[in-house]
């Protein structure tokens, strides 16, 4: 599994998606669309939203998840 968020420095819910990330012990990569603005459309066409977070959950068998804000139900879904 693979795991990546997107975010911008001033999100107060990125925040929480890491804590909770952390908490359960998932390892993850921390994408700043502050620092990597090309990466927005890419992240836009993939999850259809503007805002952030979005976290990116990639299974062994190469499906995305894309879970949008800080949504645990989603994530315990999506991590499962």
């Amino acid at each position: 599994m693979n795991i990546k968020v997107y975010g911008r420095t001033t999100c107060g819910y990125c925040k929480m998606v890491k804590q909770f990330l952390d908490m359960k012990r998932h390892t993850y990569e921390y994408i700043n669309l502050d620092e990597t603005p090309e990466l927005a459309q890419s992240v836009y066409e993939l999850s259809g939203v503007l805002t952030v977070p979005v976290t990116v959950i990639t299974k062994a068998d190469g499906a995305e998840i894309p879970v949008i804000g800080y949504n645990v139900p989603s994530f315990i879904r999506a991590l499962a």
